[in-house]
């Protein structure tokens, strides 16, 4: 990686300010990105910082002022560049332009996945720029090169931010900011982002470098968001280095049978009352799922004629070798009795699934939450696993739910070839009191090889904030499986 003396590599919370002149590679126009001013500080009218656009005459410039020196918390301003549009995230940086007055020293980050799905940011100062002219009214346009700041080509750009020097006081204009030779679209209004008791925020504070973070505890909350209680089963996988004990991670649990300890139960109250949810602050690594009604099961019952449906994670697991990730997804493979969402708060990183694999690097999103839906609607869904597609964009595997056309056999035209007998590997046996469906409904079509979006991810070693696992009722019964693909026909 070349390095210029000014620049920096982060992933932590950073006071910003650049003006230069920057390219996006693949034709970004002004309306992929857009500029807007912000504020980060403790009050939308506070004094000591301002950032909006001006009139002087022949320009209408961005003008980002600060009266203090005093940047803690992550208090600042500035102006940040990103797209309106949350699926799009451009590739392929090559340099970003603009004109400025004020301080050399002002800085421009951008925040990027490069190569290994790893969120990035490199930050330099305007000075370190290339300087390709000063205009009669005194504004000096910079380039800054890509190559010089260490981003990989073809990284996944997600947001710009312009910023006054770190601590420094005094107002900074900037203008005719270009994003591969095209011009970016400016945004009127000033966007506020609130900084609570000098915590650091501002529109980079969510995701940080690899080899910033610390270690964190991620925590996991349960709860009912339904008008009726509901019994909530937590099911344990074994892991090397994980919790298997359902009591050591959520107290209040109740062992399914006693001595079992990896299968426990809650009943969470109906919402709004006490006991409608449960929290564990548990630092360890634990992975598992939470199941509605019943223990885990692999195929449709009597009692659950359109199957089950997961919440699954893995959480506090940074100390895996390689590059472990925090995951989460809904499960739908054995079906969907329950609508479960997943509000993903916080943290040193942000979460992401990779949506498009037939681009270089492989397209990514960044998500805040998934929820899925009833039985046959679940396909293109992010984060969600739809029925029978055990690995999200096929069936191998999946359970022979099925039963066999004659006693002994293993064999019903019913079943997917290579489908998986009930008793066996990783199939779950029939709760207590059910049997199972003779009429299993008929599996799903599967997302594409290309979309693996099932899984939502996170550096491990970046962790923090808070899981919320919500239950919001049950799924609606839906026996009308699609014939083809119509969200993918290509």
């Amino acid at each position: 990686m070349h390095k210029h003396a000014k620049i920096s590599i982060l992933c932590a919370v950073v006071t910003l300010s650049s003006i230069g002149v920057w390219s996006l590679a693949n034709a970004l126009g002004q309306e992929h990105m857009v500029a807007s001013p912000f504020i980060a500080a403790e009050h939308p009218d506070t004094p000591k910082f301002n950032s909006h656009v001006v009139s002087t005459g022949k320009r209408n410039p961005f003008s980002v002022t600060a009266r203090t020196a005093n940047f803690s918390g992550g208090k600042y301003s500035g102006i940040l560049i990103e797209s309106p549009n949350p699926l799009y995230t451009p590739r392929g940086l090559s340099s970003i332009g603009f004109s400025y007055k004020g301080s050399e020293q002002g800085q421009a980050t951008v925040e990027y996945t490069g190569p290994g799905l790893v969120v990035n940011r490199a930050t330099a100062n305007f000075g370190s720029g290339k300087n390709i002219e000063t205009s009669k009214d005194g504004y000096k346009k910079v380039l800054l090169s890509s190559i010089d700041m260490g981003i990989p080509a073809n990284s996944s750009i997600h947001k710009i931010v312009i910023a006054p020097p770190p601590g420094g006081v005094g107002r900074m204009l900037i203008d005719d900011i270009t994003l591969n030779g095209d011009p970016v679209k400016k945004a009127m209004h000033t966007t506020f982002f609130q900084v609570n008791s000098g915590s650091p925020t501002g529109p980079l504070s969510a995701v940080a470098a690899v080899g910033a973070c610390t270690k964190q505890t991620t925590s996991v909350k349960l709860e009912n968001n339904d008008n009726r209680p509901v019994k909530i089963f937590f099911t344990l996988g074994v892991v090397d280095g994980c919790e298997t004990n359902v009591q050591a991670i959520f107290p209040t649990m109740q062992l399914n049978t006693p001595g079992v300890t990896t299968i426990g139960y809650v009943t969470l109250q109906p919402n709004g009352r006490p006991g409608d949810s449960i929290i564990s602050n548990s630092p360890s690594c634990y992975s598992g799922s939470f199941s509605a009604e019943s223990v885990r099961i692999n195929c449709s019952t009597d009692k659950f004629p359109n199957g089950q449906s997961l919440a699954e994670f893995i959480v506090n697991n940074g100390f895996q070798a390689g590059s472990p990730q925090e995951t989460v997804d809904i499960s739908c493979v054995a079906g969907s009795n329950a609508i479960w969402k997943f509000n993903l708060d916080d943290g040193q990183a942000d979460w992401t699934v990779t949506t498009d694999t037939r681009t270089t690097p492989a397209t990514t999103k960044k998500v805040r939450s998934i929820q899925n839906d009833d039985i046959y609607k679940n396909l293109g869904d992010i984060g969600v696993f739809p029925f029978g597609c055990t690995n999200c964009t096929n069936n191998l595997g999946v359970p022979c739910c099925a039963p066999p056309a004659t006693p002994g056999s293993n064999m019903n035209s019913a079943n997917p070839p290579g489908c998986e007998q009930q008793g066996t590997g990783v199939s779950f046996p029939p709760p207590p009191s059910t049997t199972w469906n003779p009429n299993p409904p008929q599996y799903a079509v599967c997302n594409p090889t290309w979309a693996p979006i099932c899984n939502v991810q996170r550096p491990a070693s970046c962790n923090g904030g808070q899981i919320t696992i919500t239950y919001m009722g049950p799924a609606k019964p839906n026996s009308k499986p699609l014939k083809k693909n119509l969200l993918f026909p290509g």
